[in-house]
C-alpha cells in the first residue's frame, strides 16, 4: 500500500514527464531556447506542470482528498464479516486510483467528529435512476488513521444495503462527507447526564459519541465533561446485540461513567440485570434514564416505529419536528432531546 509522500513523488515525476512533452511539442523546431518566444512557452509549461500535479496528487489520495464533503472519493471494500443474520461489518479503505484499485495509507488521521455520517454512491444499474446515495455513520474512534467501519443492516427492498451486502474485497464505492449531524460541544453539556436510546443499526451514531466520552473521560476534569452516560439498546433477540462486546468492554474500562441496559423482543438466553425481555415502554424509560429536572440529554435513533413511540419521528425534511411519545409524556422538553 502506497503512502502519500509517494504518491506525490508519483504525481510529481507524472507531471514532469507531460511537461516536458508539452514543451517539446510546443517549441518550434528552428527556435532557440534563448529566444523570447520559448521562454513565453516555458512559463505557461510550469503552470501545467504545478496544476497537473495538483490534480494528479488529489487523484492519487493526497491527505486532503482521503475524504471531503464536497466531492465523492472511490473506497474498496478490504473485508465483510457477518456480524449477525441481517448484519456486517464492512471495512473500506481509501483508493489512490479507481483504475488499479491502490490504497492510500495516510499519515493524516479523519477527523470524524462525534456524531456524523458519510454518503456512499452506488451504482446499481444501467440507468440515471439505478444510482442510490444512502447516509451511514462509521463506527471507528475519533482521529481514525485507518479504514473506516460501518456496521451496516440488509433489508428486503433496500436498494443500498443490498448492494454493500452483496460486495467482495476488492469491490469500491464512492464516499463523501463527514456530515455532522449534531454538534457535542463537551464543556457545554459539563455535570450533565446523556442518555441514549438506540434500536438496531441507530446504535452507530450513537456509540461515536459513546466512544469519544469514554476514552476522554479519564483525561477530563470531571468539570468540564458530562457526569455520566446510558445507553438502552433494544434489539429483537439477544443474538441480535450488535457489537456487545465492545459495548460491555467500554463500559468495564469505564469505572461507573457508562451503564449499559439491554431490552429484547425474545427471552434471552441468560436473563441478567441487565437484559430484559420486552419492547421499550414509558415505565422502562422512567426506571432508567435520568430524569427530566436534571436537565440530561437524550438521543434517539432507531427503527421508525420505535422513534414513533419514544420521541415522535423527525421531519419529511429530517428537521427535528415536535417532540412526542414516551418522552414527552414523561415531562422532557424538545431542548433535552435530540432524534438522530
Amino acid at each position: 500500500m502506497l503512502r502519500t509522500s509517494q504518491l506525490r513523488g508519483l504525481a510529481a515525476a507524472a507531471a514532469g514527464c507531460l511537461a516536458a512533452t508539452v514543451a517539446y511539442n510546443h517549441v518550434p523546431r528552428k527556435a532557440s531556447l534563448e529566444s523570447p518566444q520559448p521562454r513565453s512557452i516555458l512559463s505557461q509549461v510550469r503552470a501545467l506542470w504545478s496544476a497537473e500535479a495538483q490534480s494528479l496528487d488529489r487523484r492519487l489520495g493526497g491527505e486532503q482528498a482521503v475524504l471531503q464533503p464536497n466531492e465523492w472519493t472511490s473506497w474498496k471494500l478490504v473485508r465483510s464479516t457477518a456480524e449477525t443474520a441481517t448484519t456486517k461489518r464492512l471495512v473500506l479503505e481509501p483508493v489512490a486510483d479507481p483504475e488499479t484499485g491502490i490504497t492510500v495509507a495516510t499519515s493524516t488521521p479523519l477527523d470524524i467528529a462525534p456524531i456524523s455520517c458519510v454518503l456512499f454512491r452506488a451504482r446499481t444499474g444501467d440507468s440515471d435512476n439505478d444510482v442510490v446515495i444512502r447516509p451511514y455513520n462509521p463506527i471507528n474512534m475519533r482521529y481514525t488513521d485507518g479504514p473506516l467501519m460501518f456496521l451496516v443492516r440488509q433489508y428486503p427492498e433496500g436498494r443500498m444495503s443490498n448492494y454493500l451486502h452483496d460486495m467482495r474485497p476488492g469491490d469500491m464505492i464512492e464516499m463523501k462527507g463527514p456530515f455532522e449531524q449534531y454538534r457535542f460541544v463537551e464543556k457545554e453539556h459539563a455535570g450533565r447526564d446523556i442518555a441514549f436510546i438506540a434500536g438496531g443499526t441507530g446504535l452507530t451514531p450513537c456509540l461515536q459519541l459513546i466512544q469519544d466520552l469514554v476514552q476522554r473521560h479519564q483525561e477530563t476534569n470531571p468539570r468540564d465533561r458530562p457526569s455520566h452516560l446510558t445507553l438502552i439498546f433494544a434489539n429483537n433477540s439477544e443474538m441480535e446485540i450488535l457489537l456487545r462486546e465492545e459495548l460491555e468492554a467500554m463500559a468495564a474500562s469505564s469505572d461507573g461513567y457508562l451503564d449499559i441496559h439491554y431490552l429484547v423482543r425474545e427471552a434471552p438466553l441468560v436473563p441478567g440485570p441487565q437484559i430484559t425481555q420486552g419492547i421499550v415502554t414509558r415505565p422502562y424509560l422512567r426506571e432508567r434514564l435520568p430524569p427530566p429536572e436534571q436537565n440530561p440529554l437524550i438521543f434517539v435513533c432507531g427503527p421508525p416505529g420505535m422513534m414513533e413511540s419514544v420521541s415522535g419521528p423527525k421531519t419529511k425534511d429530517k428537521k427535528q419536528g415536535q417532540l412526542a411519545g414516551f418522552l414527552r409524556d414523561l415531562g422532557y422538553k424538545e431542548s433535552q432531546v435530540w432524534k438522530l
